[in-house]
């Protein structure tokens, strides 16, 4: 995995917020790639963090101990 990240750690993080479709912008002519890559990398790391907790949380959640 380090290694596949290593290539491809930008590209698998763009094309995960691009289905999301979160940062598409109708009419554009942009592919959804594109409109994340054009989103202010804030709102993109914002939003990538806030799923990733919440996933974690999830997670924790339904865990059986």
């Amino acid at each position: 995995m380090i290694r596949h990240y290593e290539e491809w750690g930008w590209i698998n993080f763009l094309s995960t917020m691009a289905e999301t479709k979160v940062f598409d912008v109708p009419g554009s002519g942009l592919d959804s790639i594109e409109c994340a890559k054009n989103t202010k990398a804030y709102k993109v790391l914002t939003f990538a963090s806030e799923k990733k907790d919440l996933d974690v949380a999830i997670k924790l959640a339904y865990d059986t101990k």
